[in-house]
């Protein structure tokens, strides 16, 4: 009788350890999981942060090549609503700006 008590003891022991163990492997991974997604959110950030300059630099881009095109066209910034490519050359896209000699 007393081997069988040993028995169910050693029983309980071990499902208590097995449901300690279960517990502490789900939130190992509960905090895995968070800590995946806490880097998935720094790194969208960082590619919407990425995405905002360069539009902005596409932008300034563009309002700079604007500015080239009407000051070679002789014409003012303000006045000007045209974006005329023809300072361009069609051979290596360089512009032929007139010569002030």
């Amino acid at each position: 009788m007393f081997a069988n008590v040993q028995t169910a003891a050693a029983a309980v022991l071990t499902k208590h350890s097995a449901a300690l163990e279960e517990r502490k492997i789900k939130s190992l991974v509960t905090l895995l999981v968070e800590t995946q997604m806490e880097k998935l959110e720094i790194k969208l950030r960082h590619f919407e942060e990425l995405e905002t300059t360069m539009e902005r630099e596409r932008e300034e881009q563009q309002a700079h090549h604007r500015l080239q095109e009407q000051q070679w066209q002789g014409t003012s910034p303000a006045g000007a609503g045209s974006t005329s490519t023809s300072a361009l050359s069609n051979d290596n896209h360089s512009c032929n700006w007139p010569s002030t000699h």
